[in-house]
C-alpha cells in the first residue's frame, strides 16, 4: 500500500508525521514535523536522507494536492523505510474534523552520515521514461474522502488516463502522485523518476596530513604552512596549540602579464620562518 486515509491514523501506535511545504504552514497535526522544501531536488534528497527517523511507518502530507508529500515519498521507498503518504493532506484533515495547531514540534533529528539509498528505486537519469503530462483534476477533489480502488480506476477511464504501465518508469510533473495512485492499484513494479539529481561533494578528510590551503585573491599570496617542519618531510603534524617554530612555503605572484597559458602568472617560491603565524 501506498496510501493511508484519514480514519486510519489512530491505528498506527508509534508514526512519524512530516508535513511537507513552500512555506511554513499555519496548522498542522499534533506531534508533526515540517520540512521546507525548494525546488532544488538534489537538496531534497540530501535533507531526507539525512533525517534520523525513530518510529515507523512514516507518514508524508501536504497540503492536499500531494506533489511534496508523493515526492517524499519516491524518495523514503528507495531509502528501504515503510511510508505513506496521508490522502487528501490538510484539507482530509480539516474536512474529517481533526483538530489542527501551530507547529511546534522539534526540528527534525540529523544522522552523522546520510542514509543509503538505492538508485534503482530512484535513478538519477531515465531517458526512456514515459512522461506524465499534468493531470486535469486532483484526486481528492474529485474521489472525495472515500477511495477505493474501482473509484480511482473509474475516474481514470473518465478522462481516458492510461493506468497500465506496468514495469515501467513515469517522469513529468505529476508522475510522483501518478505512481503513487498505480501502487495504490497494486502495479507494485512501477517506478518514478523525480527529476536529475545528484550526491553533494564530500568535504575534505580532517585527518589528512597534507597542509590546509589559506587561498586569496589575484596577485596576492597563499601560503602551505606545517608546523615545526618543512614541506618536504611526512612527520605527523605537532597538535601543540602554540607551536614554536612554523616554516612557511611564501608564494609571491610576479612578472604579472597576460599569457595565452591557463596559468597566466609566473610563481617564484622562497622561504619564511615565522615564529607566530596568525593564520593557524
Amino acid at each position: 500500500m501506498s496510501i493511508i486515509s484519514v480514519k486510519d491514523l489512530p491505528n498506527l501506535k508509534d508514526k512519524t508525521l512530516i508535513y511537507f511545504a513552500s512555506s511554513i504552514p499555519f496548522d498542522v497535526l499534533p506531534d508533526t514535523f515540517v520540512c521546507i522544501v525548494n525546488e532544488d531536488l538534489s537538496n531534497f534528497v540530501f535533507k531526507l536522507r539525512k533525517i534520523d527517523i525513530l518510529y515507523f511507518p512514516i507518514i508524508c502530507y501536504d497540503d492536499g494536492d500531494m506533489k511534496f508529500a508523493s515526492q517524499a515519498f519516491w524518495i523514503f521507498k528507495a531509502m528501504g523505510y515503510p511510508v505513506f503518504v496521508l490522502y487528501g493532506g490538510i484539507k482530509a484533515c480539516e474536512d474529517e474534523g481533526l483538530e489542527l495547531m501551530s507547529n511546534c514540534a522539534p526540528p527534525l533529528l540529523e544522522k552523522k552520515d546520510p542514509q543509503f539509498i538505492d538508485f534503482n528505486k530512484l535513478p538519477k537519469l531515465c531517458p526512456d521514461a514515459v512522461t506524465v503530462k499534468a493531470l486535469p483534476f486532483l484526486f481528492y477533489e474529485v474521489l472525495g474522502q472515500d477511495i477505493t480502488e474501482e473509484k480511482v480506476k473509474k475516474v481514470l477511464e473518465a478522462h481516458r488516463i492510461d493506468y497500465n504501465y506496468s514495469n515501467c518508469t513515469l517522469k513529468g510533473k505529476c508522475a510522483g502522485v501518478f505512481s503513487l495512485f498505480l501502487l495504490y492499484l497494486k502495479f507494485s513494479d512501477v517506478k518514478v523518476f523525480l527529476g536529475e539529481w545528484s550526491e553533494p561533494v564530500p568535504f575534505r578528510s580532517g585527518n589528512s596530513l597534507a597542509p590546509e590551503t589559506f587561498h586569496t585573491v589575484a596577485e596576492s599570496v597563499y601560503y602551505d604552512a606545517i608546523e615545526g617542519q618543512s614541506l618536504s618531510t611526512n612527520k605527523v603534524i605537532d597538535e601543540d596549540p602554540v607551536p614554536e617554530k612554523v616554516t612557511v612555503e611564501h608564494y609571491s605572484l610576479s612578472n604579472v602579464q597576460p599569457r595565452k597559458s591557463i596559468h597566466p602568472y609566473q610563481i617564484e617560491a622562497s622561504t619564511t620562518n615565522c615564529r607566530s603565524c596568525l593564520l593557524l
